[in-house]
């Protein structure tokens, strides 16, 4: 039927059928976070149309999870031909319009839910907001070297002193909370602990926030929490009814943590690991988790 068609008529049809779906992504608000992996394989040239395709369709916001951990991949780099690429990344995580980014997974979570502002506390990694991660992309982007960090020697247009990074804070951040996850889930395994209901586990979640929950409010945070409680209770049954290697395994936290996002039904996750909707597939927010082979 297509070969029948004259090829302008088709061509007519095809941009306004391509109209249409970006009018109907823009009507949905749907917003989009990217998983580390997917930042990388969407550097290749030959998905370039998937990108486009994935910046028409979703607004794309950046968790602090997928920035600590291309922020990470920056100390590892030897020339300014492989820093680029890490900046490529970071490029391809934040999408074509201006970067959004988004708080801390349980302020996000706590704010949606429940309306609560995580309480004040004096660590001041955990003070840090999205402001901060602008500034950090700010620097790193107009970062022309590695040394430029390290040495503090950034230039940002329109400011006269000059800027560097840190990225051992942020290390200190992700390894302080792969820690004490693999803790719990060790006590779990030992028999030592329980994960509890899905009401008591996102109290104990507000508790290490500063915040003491009603049953009512408990109630309703688990439900905003639902896919990350899922993907906890799985990969406790999965430690104990088998042999389960942690030091493989030390992005589960930062999985985990990146489904407190899904508490917002406009929010989507693109992962390429299955084994994340795997494991939280009794959740009904697992359909929000898409994965990239699909798209």
């Amino acid at each position: 039927e297509e070969r029948s068609v004259c090829p302008g008529l088709t061509h007519v049809l095809f941009s306004l059928q391509e109209s249409l779906d970006a009018r109907l992504a823009q009507m949905s608000n749907r917003r989009l976070i990217l998983d580390t992996n997917v930042c990388d394989k969407l550097r290749d040239p030959s998905r370039i149309r998937i990108r486009k395709r994935i910046n028409r369709d979703f607004r794309i916001v950046v968790s602090p999870n997928t920035f600590a951990e291309l922020l990470h991949s920056i100390k590892g780099v030897q020339t300014d031909e492989h820093f680029e690429i890490r900046k490529e990344r970071i490029r391809i995580m934040t999408g074509n319009q201006r970067p959004i980014f988004l708080p801390f997974p349980g302020q996000f979570a706590l704010k949606f839910a429940l309306k609560m502002e995580e309480a004040p506390v004096k660590l001041p990694l955990v003070a840090l907001g999205p402001k901060d991660f602008r500034l950090w992309h700010r620097v790193v982007m107009n970062a022309r070297s590695r040394a430029d960090l390290q040495n503090a020697d950034v230039v940002l247009p329109l400011h006269r002193e000059r800027f560097g990074f840190d990225v051992d804070l942020v290390d200190a951040y992700q390894a302080a909370g792969k820690r004490l996850h693999r803790l719990a889930i060790e006590r779990v395994r030992d028999g030592k602990s329980k994960l509890g209901s899905a009401a008591e586990w996102a109290a104990m979640i507000a508790h290490d926030m500063g915040r003491e929950l009603s049953i009512e409010q408990a109630q309703a945070f688990a439900g905003a929490l639902d896919a990350a409680y899922e993907y906890e209770k799985q990969l406790c049954e999965i430690v104990k009814n088998g042999k389960f290697n942690f030091d493989n395994h030390d992005g589960d936290w930062i999985d985990m943590q990146q489904l407190f996002y899904l508490a917002d039904p406009t929010v989507c996750f693109l992962t390429e690991d299955k084994d994340i909707r795997q494991r939280c597939g009794s959740s009904v927010q697992s359909k929000r988790i898409l994965l990239l082979k699909e798209i």
